[in-house]
This record gives C-alpha cells, sequence and structure tokens, in this order.
C-alpha cells in the first residue's frame, strides 16, 4: 500500500509543478521514483530505506524555482508523511511499543503540525526559502523516527540530529537574526544530549539491552543513570531550574519556529519519560522530586508575572502546563491521561503562536501594556488563545487541568497546593491581559483577515473544541 501512495505522490507533485520545472527534471524525477520505490521494496535494512525515502523527497527542492511551489511541496511532503504513518499503524502494526498510544498519537500528531506550519509560511516572506523548507521535512522525518523506534540509541540519534534542521530554519527565516537565539538553543541542548547519553549508557551497561521492551523486563538498579538521565529530561521538558531557556527563545523566535519547539521538541523529553524513566526506575516513589518540580512551577508563574511580551508570557505557561502534566505520568503512573494532556498542549501552544504571529506582523511588538488592536477579529482571536490556554469550561484544557488537579490530590496535597495556586496566578494574569488589550483597542474597521490563517486556525480550534466537548473520543 505505501509504495502507491508514494507513487501517487511521485505523479502529483510532477503535475502540479511542470510549470516550475524543467522536461528533463521530470523525466529524472520519475526514474528516481521508480528507483527509490524497487530499492525500498528490496532493502530491509531500516537506515539505508530512510535515507532513501529522504533523498526521494529532498529532490525536488533542487528543480522547484518559485517560493509558492517549494512552500507547496513542503506541505505535501509533510501529508506525505503523515498518510504513509496512517496506514502503517492501522494495515501493518509497525508500532510495536511499549505503550502503543503515545507512539501512535505523536507520529500522526508530528506531520500534522509540520503540515500546518508549511500551510502557515505560504503568504510569509522568509529569506532563504529553500534551506527553510528543506530543513522543516527534514525535521518532520526525524522527529517522527524518533517516536517510532525502539533501541534507546536510535531513539537518541535520530532526536539529537532534529536539532540541526531547527537551527536552519531559526537561522533561514529573517534576513537578520538574533544569534543569542542559537546560542542559547545549542547550548542547552548539547548539555541536555550530554546527560541523556551518559543516562542512556548506564542503563545499557547495567541491562545489557538496547532495545526497550527488553530493558523493562529487568530490574534496573542504577540510580545514577536515572538521576542523568532525569536532569537530561528536565532540560528538555523543561523543568525548574532549567527552563530559561524556553522563554527567551521563544519569545524571539518567528511564529512558526515557536509552533515547532512547543509542539514537537518539548515532546522528545515526554517520549524520554515514557519509554525509559517512568517505567524503568517508577520515579514516583522518589516524592521530593514533586516538591522540586511544583516549586519550579510556582516559580515560572511569578516570573510570569513581569513580563510584558505576549510570546513569552505563554511561553512560561508552557512551562507550567507541561510541568503539570508530568506528575500525570512520573508521580501518578497514568500513561493514557499524559497522552491526553501532552496532545492539548501540543494543539494548544499551536493555536496560542500562530495568533501571535499574526499580531507580531501586524504590530512588530506584542509589548501588551503598547499594543492596540486594530482588527476586532484579531481582537477575537486573542480572546480565543487566551481562553484555550487558561482550560476554559467546554474546552480541551479544561479536562486536562481538572484530571491533573484530581490527580494530584490523591498523590500530596501540598503539592495539590502549591500547582492549584501557580493556575490560579498564571490564569488571573492572561485573563487581566485580555482585558487590558480589550480596553485599550483602537479598532478603525479595518476587518480583514488572511482566509488561509482563518482555515487553519478553525483547524487547530476544532479539536480543541471537540475533546473538551466529549473527551471520551480520545480517551
Amino acid at each position: 500500500m505505501y509504495h502507491f501512495i508514494i507513487l501517487i505522490f511521485s505523479i502529483i507533485t510532477i503535475c502540479l509543478f511542470n510549470k516550475s520545472i524543467s522536461l528533463t527534471y521530470e523525466r529524472f524525477y520519475g526514474a528516481f521514483s521508480l528507483l527509490s520505490l524497487l530499492l525500498i521494496a528490496e532493502i530491509n535494512n531500516d537506515i539505508i530505506c530512510s535515507i532513501l525515502f529522504l533523498l526521494y523527497l529532498i529532490t525536488p527542492f533542487l528543480f522547484i524555482t518559485k517560493d509558492t511551489y517549494i512552500k507547496l511541496y513542503t506541505a505535501l511532503c509533510c501529508l506525505l508523511l503523515l498518510t504513509l504513518n496512517y496506514f502503517l499503524i492501522t494495515k501493518y502494526d509497525y508500532f510495536i511499543t511499549i505503550y502503543d498510544g503515545f507512539t501512535k498519537s505523536f507520529s500522526m500528531v508530528i506531520p500534522f503540525i509540520c503540515c500546518i506550519c508549511a500551510l502557515w509560511i505560504i503568504n510569509s516572506n522568509i529569506y532563504r526559502v529553500t534551506a527553510f523548507c528543506i530543513s522543516l521535512v527534514l525535521f518532520c522525518f526525524l522527529a517522527i523516527e524518533t517516536f517510532i523506534q525502539n533501541n534507546i540509541f536510535i531513539i537518541y540519534a535520530w532526536m539529537e540530529m532534529s536539532f540541526i534542521p531547527m537551527i536552519v530554519m531559526l537561522l533561514s527565516y529573517y534576513k537578520e537574526y538574533d544569534l543569542k537565539i542559537i546560542y542559547k538553543y545549542l547550548f542547552y541542548t548539547l548539555i541536555s544530549a550530554f546527560f541523556i547519553l551518559i543516562g542512556l549508557i548506564g542503563i545499557y551497561n547495567d541491562t545489557g539491552s538496547v532495545m526497550i521492551h527488553d530493558i523493562c523486563k529487568k530490574s534496573i538498579n542504577n540510580k545514577f543513570a536515572m538521576y542523568i538521565l532525569c536532569i537530561g529530561a528536565a532540560i528538555k521538558l523543561p523543568i525548574f531550574p532549567f527552563y530559561y531557556w524556553v522563554p527567551y527563545v521563544h519569545g524571539k523566535s518567528p511564529g512558526v519556529c515557536s509552533v515547532l519547539l512547543s509542539s514537537i521538541v518539548l515532546k522528545f523529553s515526554s517520549l524520554i519519560l515514557v519509554k525509559m524513566i517512568s517505567p524503568l526506575f517508577k520515579i514516583y516513589s522518589y516524592k521530593y522530586i514533586g516538591y522540586l518540580v511544583s516549586i519550579g512551577l510556582l516559580v515560572s508563574t511569578i516570573q510570569s508575572l513581569y513580563t510584558k511580551d505576549l510570546k513569552t508570557i505563554v511561553a512560561y505557561a508552557s512551562v507550567i502546563h507541561m510541568g503539570i502534566y508530568t506528575f500525570i505520568l512520573t508521580f501518578c503512573n497514568n500513561v493514557k491521561y499524559f497522552t491526553y494532556s501532552v496532545l492539548y498542549h501540543t494543539f494548544s501552544m499551536a493555536l496560542s503562536f500562530l495568533i501571535l504571529d499574526i499580531l507580531k506582523n501586524n504590530y512588530k511588538s506584542l509589548n501588551f501594556t503598547t499594543i492596540k488592536i486594530k482588527n476586532k477579529y484579531e481582537m477575537i482571536l486573542l480572546t480565543i488563545s487566551t481562553l484555550v490556554t487558561i482550560g476554559f469550561p467546554f474546552t480541551w484544557g479544561f479536562i486536562v487541568e481538572t484530571v491533573s488537579i484530581l490527580s494530584l490530590v490523591q498523590y500530596d496535597i501540598i503539592i495539590t497546593g502549591i500547582v492549584g495556586l501557580s493556575l490560579l496566578f498564571y490564569t488571573s494574569y492572561l485573563t487581566y491581559i485580555n482585558f487590558y488589550i480589550f480596553k485599550n483597542r483602537l479598532i478603525d474597521g479595518i476587518d480583514e483577515l488572511n482566509i488561509l490563517y482563518i482555515v487553519i486556525i478553525a483547524i487547530i480550534l476544532l479539536p480543541i473544541i471537540l475533546f473538551g466537548l466529549v473527551p471520551t473520543i480520545l480517551l
């Protein structure tokens, strides 16, 4: 089936972009497509097949000349990855992992989010379009591979390789970029990678196996490996005191890059928690870690109260949410509700950062004390973003936060109080910001918004409302 899908994709690519490419290229790409199909069918080595498939996807970027077609082809590539993953999950039972629900969910969500980002940039001015789009496809592919692997070192390799296209995207979006973003992201990524690698080596030395399903059958007594692995995951998650890179990088990054960072990159740590830390070390027995995480949530909440930039505030909200959802897995040992919660975080952060991207492009600054909204639809979008972020009733977030608090009550009442206080503070602050902007709005009759942006926002908003009204569909 997947060979047929790839063949159809090749035909669609040639038909859609025949005005932007030469006849010589059409013949070359057709031959290359057939050769790739034959090779992928015959070779059983996963690494070689992955490289061939990646070359197959990237080759058209060398020949398509128009920027709009390049962006459209990027969206098609992400759609192809989404379609292939769907058939692999439903038809071939390819995803044989410990927690099937978590892996299957994110193997579908990752190409969906990347496809949304590819469509979003169609009307955006990007300094190096080809470099950005190639990097987006690479990032999507590497992120999917990270989630579907069972070998701990292959998971690590794909995960750390994905930061390279992420950096290229940050460098390619603007002609003048802030190198501090790159330095900070690179520094924390490398530090995290070092700790995770040491932790994985410790697990391998203790068990003698690299396959997760084999490791989980053995008992692990290496607490050093656990602590090191937890530090690496805490930097990526991020958790106090390692979260300081997130608000700065989000605040300065382009909207699409912020979506990828919050909706996908931060989920790599969730993968480590689900596949390694929680099942191997039974971390819920280490109660003092819970107090550390909860105090960190309160500290990050207080820091957000002194922040004026809307993107930075949403980034702090992301840190708070991920910390709360971590409790559900590590201290309540509930993978299903953790998956449900992290999926909400993925969609809600994508929605918030895309809406803020519209405001940033129109007003250049996101300082809520000075911004004056001139479009009533932009005001509506900002209000929707605020309601979704704070978990307003009848939204997905309301169910998630209710489940989180109820789970924490059974674990520890003090931690529940600290987390509840954090939720109260940041919810009140976001509500105040929305009312402040509404009070100082400057509507002048400009009511036009890009139709493509509205459609994309509606697509993301649909599951947020649906799973808020009928959560049992996903659970």
